[in-house]
């Protein structure tokens, strides 16, 4: 018999990091059936789409966040967060009926293990949430810095600007900015957008 397909909602005010989640998931076999940038847009597609799991990534323990935990359980629906949380709030949040919580910084292949887990009704914890926090690997320590003009060029690609907006954007021809992207590709060991968007945001290398 052919296993159940996972059925998440994203909910994130990011749509970069929206964007990567789903291209995440769906790698994997994990269909996004709707994405929210708001608490009150998230509840309401809750109730619509009838998730597995909702991966919120919103700050937990806020009394906001703690009602949206409640009302989406009630639905049937599993919730699992992501971000730097403090020990109380997230005990609030998993008192609320949350699932699990992950940490911003956890490696990628763990949110999918996590959305997997909660899904199947198994609480997650990232052994990362607990405040020890890194900033990056030690491959990562050992990179050459970008540039200022690189740090930028990055950020543009990040948020899903061609060559040729970035071009515009900062007033430079379009060989320059690919060779921008040459280099920062090379400085930083990826090979495309997707993985830059996940270096980023393990490292926050640049505000995005």
């Amino acid at each position: 018999m052919e296993r159940q397909r996972i059925r998440v909602l994203i909910a994130d005010d990011h749509s970069v990091v929206r964007w990567a989640l789903r291209s995440l998931l769906q790698e994997h076999g994990i269909a996004t059936v709707a994405e929210a940038a708001s608490l009150s847009r998230a509840l309401d597609l809750a109730r619509e789409s009838r998730p597995d799991v909702v991966l919120l990534g919103i700050p937990v323990g806020t009394p906001a966040v703690v009602d949206l935990v409640r009302a989406i359980t009630t639905h049937g629906s599993r919730v699992l967060a992501y971000g730097d949380s403090e020990p109380d709030p997230m005990r609030q949040f998993l008192s609320a009926g949350g699932m699990g919580c992950l940490s911003r910084s956890a490696p990628v292949r763990e949110f999918v293990t996590a959305v997997r887990a909660v899904a199947e009704g198994k609480q997650w914890l990232s052994s990362s949430t607990n405040g020890r926090h890194q900033t990056g690997t030690d491959k990562d320590a050992g990179r050459p810095a970008l540039s200022d003009r690189e740090r930028q060029v990055c950020c543009l690609i990040a948020r899903g600007l061609s060559s040729s907006q970035i071009a515009e954007r900062l007033f430079v021809s379009l060989n320059t900015v690919e060779t921008h992207r040459y280099r920062i590709f090379r400085k930083l060991g990826v090979h495309n957008r997707a993985d830059l968007v996940d270096y980023v945001l393990r490292t926050g290398l640049v505000s995005l």
